[in-house]
């Protein structure tokens, strides 16, 4: 079974590829705070074109 981070990554991954504009909140919304820890959230926060985020 994957963890919930992995189900937030891989739903997050897909709206990426949708190009969603919801994910110009991934920085603020605090509802992704635990996500932001783990290394592929910094990897889609670049590659979303974000600046990384500040520890």
């Amino acid at each position: 079974m994957r963890s919930i981070p992995s189900l937030s990554l891989a739903h997050l991954e897909r709206a990426l590829e949708s190009r969603a504009p919801q994910l110009l909140h991934l920085e603020a919304d605090p509802d992704f705070d635990a996500l932001r820890d783990d290394p592929r959230c910094g990897d889609l926060v670049r590659r979303i074109g974000f600046p990384a985020l500040l520890q």
